[in-house]
C-alpha cells in the first residue's frame, strides 16, 4: 500500500446546506482541493475546527487502504449535543469535530463533515453506507458493538437536570422513579433509564415514564416549560446546557455510572483500525488531551492501550 503524501491540512470554509428530510440532514458543500488538484488533509467541508497543525503519521497511513486513500469520505457529527458537537455560525464544532480534524490531519485522510440534526439516523446510516465514519460521542452498548465498529474515544458518567426551582430532587436513583424523564431518540441513556425503571418497579416503586426527542434543545423545552421533569445525557452536554442563557436547567447531585464513549464505523469498515491507532497518536503527542482540556472535560481521557474498537 502506498504512503500518504504529507500534505498540509488547512481549514476550508465552505457553507452548509440545510436538507430537509426525515433525518433533518445538513449536509456540507462539495469538498475543494489544493491547487495541483491533491485532496487537502482535514475535516473539510462543514466543520469549523482549526487546523492543529499535524502532518500524516507512518504508523497511521500504513493502514490506509487503497480505496480510502485520497477518497472524500462522509463523516456524521450530531449538531445538537454542545459542547461534543454543535452549530456556531453556521459551522459545527465541538469535542468531536476537532477529533474529526485531529484524525484526518494525522492520517492524511480527506474527510467531508456532514451535520446530522436526527440523532437516531446516525447508526441506520452507517449500515447503509452513507457515512463512513461517525464522530458523534457514541455511547458504548454490546447491542450497538453488534451492528456497527465503536472505537473507544473516552469515558463519561450521565447526568440529570430538573427545571430551575423546582421541587423535585434527584440525589440518589431511587430518586428517578415515577418521574417523567427526557432525553435523545436513540441514545444510550434509554437502556440506562430502562434499567434503572426495571429496579424501580421491583423494589415496589413506579416505573420511570421516558420521553424521547429528537434533539437536546427539544428535550431541554420539554424540561424547561414543565412537560418532564428532568433531562438525562452525558454530564459534559448537561453541564453545557445549563450554563446556557434561558436554559431553566438545575443540574442534579446524582450521576450515573461512566460509560465508554466512541467514534463509530460501518462494521468491519478498514477505517476502524486507521481511527484506532490515530488517537493512540494523537494521545502521545498531546493533541487528544488538548482538546478534551479545551472544552472542559479533562478528566475524562483514557490511555492509548485502552483505545480499541469494541471494548465491551
Amino acid at each position: 500500500m502506498n504512503t500518504a503524501p504529507l500534505l498540509r491540512p488547512r481549514r476550508v470554509t465552505a457553507t452548509l446546506v440545510a436538507a430537509m428530510a426525515t433525518a433533518a440532514l445538513l449536509a456540507g458543500c462539495s469538498t475543494p482541493g489544493s491547487e495541483d488538484g491533491t485532496p487537502t488533509a482535514g475535516a473539510e467541508s462543514g466543520s469549523g475546527a482549526e487546523s492543529f497543525g499535524l502532518s500524516p503519521v507512518d504508523s497511521v497511513t500504513a493502514l490506509v487502504p487503497d480505496d480510502l486513500a485520497g477518497k472524500a469520505l462522509t463523516v456524521a457529527i450530531y449538531n445538537d449535543g454542545a459542547p461534543q458537537q454543535f452549530l456556531e455560525d453556521g459551522k459545527l464544532v465541538g469535542i468531536q469535530p476537532d477529533f474529526a480534524q485531529a484524525v484526518a490531519e494525522v492520517s492524511g485522510l480527506d474527510f467531508q463533515a456532514s451535520g446530522v440534526g436526527s440523532f437516531d439516523s446516525i447508526i441506520p446510516g452507517l449500515q447503509g453506507g452513507r457515512y463512513d465514519a461517525a464522530f458523534v460521542d457514541f455511547g458504548v452498548t454490546e447491542e450497538r458493538q453488534e451492528i456497527v465498529d465503536l472505537v473507544f474515544q473516552f469515558v463519561l458518567p450521565t447526568g440529570f437536570a430538573v427545571r430551575e426551582g423546582a421541587e423535585l430532587t434527584l440525589d440518589t436513583q431511587s430518586d428517578l422513579c415515577g418521574i417523567k424523564l427526557a432525553t435523545l431518540a436513540g441514545s444510550y441513556f434509554i437502556d440506562q433509564v430502562e434499567a434503572i425503571s426495571e429496579e424501580c418497579v421491583a423494589g415496589g416503586e413506579p416505573a420511570i415514564d421516558i420521553q424521547t426527542f429528537p434533539t437536546q434543545t427539544d428535550a431541554v423545552l420539554a424540561v424547561s416549560t414543565g412537560r418532564s421533569d428532568a433531562y438525562a445525557v452525558s454530564s459534559d452536554q448537561l453541564a453545557y446546557a445549563a450554563d446556557q442563557e434561558n436554559a431553566k436547567l438545575a443540574v442534579q447531585a446524582f450521576e450515573h455510572e461512566p460509560l465508554p464513549q466512541a467514534i463509530g464505523v460501518p462494521k468491519d469498515s478498514a477505517l476502524g483500525p486507521v481511527v484506532v491507532e490515530a488517537l493512540k497518536v494523537l494521545i502521545a503527542d498531546g493533541t487528544y488531551q488538548k482538546i478534551l482540556d479545551k472544552w472542559g472535560i479533562s478528566t475524562a481521557a483514557i490511555t492509548a492501550d485502552q483505545v480499541v474498537i469494541n471494548p465491551l
